[in-house]
């Protein structure tokens, strides 16, 4: 409600036609994802509008594009450009960033190609986990960072049966749970902030994991969801840090 008023559209459709289709290839996409899983909608011309701006080349940051290509899978829809992003991770995983590696093998889990899926996650399990803990951006990183963490975890998750990865995973989950805080909540670069909360849940529900009653996750009481809620305000709106407007 609060992300329609702020629009000015009377229904998700609306929004979906109006705004999201404008802002194609310009961080609608957030938006989009999420709308594709709660409801039916006709996602058509969002689609061509993103199609048009990826053939043209842009956005051109490959992460950016990866997340595009997400969403252009996510809602039915492909094109040739969007093959080529989904493949483009695994030609050389050795040369991407961590987060190319996150949303490649998050592509390639919905196109099942199980080479480019092999290829990714190997790079990600054996050349990218700090001291076997975590990921975070930037490779020279001492600490790996929750949010980056989270990500690389919600895109090994459909391969959790695989021994290699079930380590991983689990070494993973295991520094996520001593890096939340006493409140539930979680921590980005030193600031407690909802879209870490928003990540560590993503991350657990892919795993099959609640949040909310997962005894790993619960500290004093609070969790994820109860941290999350916290960064909420009254007109329906998320905050990123507490005491800040909606964002």
């Amino acid at each position: 409600g609060y992300e329609l008023k702020r629009a000015g559209a009377s229904s998700p459709q609306q929004w979906i036609n109006g705004e999201l289709k404008t802002n194609a290839g310009k961080g609608a996409e957030w938006y989009v994802l999420s709308l594709c899983r709660r409801g039916s909608y006709d996602f058509s011309g969002y689609a061509a509008s993103l199609s048009e701006r990826l053939s043209s080349g842009t956005p051109a940051n490959p992460v950016e594009r990866q997340r595009c290509a997400l969403t252009m899978l996510s809602v039915g829809y492909t094109s040739r450009a969007v093959r080529e992003i989904c493949s483009s991770a695994a030609e050389n995983p050795s040369k991407c960033s961590v987060m190319q590696l996150v949303f490649g093998l998050h592509l390639n889990n919905i196109t099942g190609d199980l080479a480019a899926q092999q290829k990714l996650i190997g790079e990600l399990i054996n050349n990218r986990m700090i001291s076997g803990n975590g990921w975070a951006v930037v490779k020279t990183s001492v600490q790996p960072d929750v949010d980056v963490t989270a990500m690389a975890l919600a895109a090994l998750a459909p391969h959790y049966s695989d021994t290699s990865v079930k380590a991983a995973v689990d070494s993973a989950l295991r520094f996520l749970s001593a890096a939340q805080l006493e409140n539930g909540g979680f921590k980005s670069y030193g600031t407690e902030n909802s879209e870490s909360c928003s990540q560590v849940i993503i991350a657990l529900t892919a795993l099959g994991a609640d949040p909310e009653t997962d005894s790993r996750f619960i500290k004093n009481g609070g969790n994820a969801v109860s941290a999350l809620n916290g960064f909420r305000k009254p007109s329906g709106g998320f905050s990123h840090k507490v005491n800040e407007g909606e964002n």
